[in-house]
């Protein structure tokens, strides 16, 4: 059923995409691009079709709303700089980015208050330990929202060893919003070199991932 569910959506979007291109100067086209088009996955398409308006199209409201989604989701899509923040770890230290440079880097956000971020910690825990022992050149960085409602407790800090970094201000905390995360828990890959990966990693297929890297020529073991 789900299966079936995406096929007709993806006819949908298809119809819609071809509507666009057919009339590219009708307020419908920018209503179709907003309904079918308005999400990280379908970006180079939403980027294809704006460039196709004109006319009343361009002048409509809602065009510069799509602009400043696409805009705004282009800064932390795949292949894009990873977005600079600095972040204050539990033991009070500030850390950047730059501050993994060398290193591949699982960036991945929670909640204190997620029941499937808690059923995902111990699998976490047993991939990272993994990974260490297999001397691998990666870090991970977990962003936690939500503490203000709900502390994290000594039983994470305890079993966590890589860095913690506690943010107030819920989904519009700002590190949520520079690497727009709609959903939890969310794991991001992160290049030695800064780049963004891939977005929304399983972390059970994150040694995987690695492996293949390592296949392509792409990675390097910890020195």
């Amino acid at each position: 059923y789900v299966v079936e569910l995406k096929n007709i959506n993806f006819e949908l979007s298809n119809i819609a995409a071809e509507y666009v291109k057919a009339n590219p100067d009708k307020v419908a086209s920018v209503m179709l691009i907003n309904s079918f088009f308005k999400d990280e996955t379908s970006l180079p398409r939403l980027e294809e079709l704006l460039l196709l308006l004109k006319g009343k199209a361009v002048d409509f409201p809602l065009t510069e709303d799509l602009k400043a989604f696409k805009d705004k989701i282009k800064k932390s899509a795949v292949g894009s700089f990873a977005p600079y923040y600095a972040m204050v770890n539990l033991k009070g230290e500030t850390l950047q980015m730059s501050n993994f440079r060398g290193k591949y880097v699982l960036l991945s956000f929670v909640s204190t208050s997620c029941d499937a971020c808690r059923s995902e910690k111990s699998e976490m825990i047993t991939v990272y330990n993994e990974l260490k022992k297999q001397d691998e050149n990666i870090d991970f960085v977990t962003i936690v929202k939500d503490e203000e409602i709900e502390p994290i407790s000594k039983a994470i800090t305890d079993s966590v060893k890589w860095n913690i970094i506690p943010v107030k201000g819920g989904w519009g905390a700002k590190p949520f919003d520079l690497y727009y995360i709609r959903e939890i828990p969310y794991n991001i890959l992160i290049s030695p070199t800064g780049y963004i990966l891939e977005r929304d990693l399983p972390i059970q297929d994150l040694p995987q991932k690695l492996e293949a890297m390592a296949d392509k020529g792409l990675k390097t073991k910890q020195k």
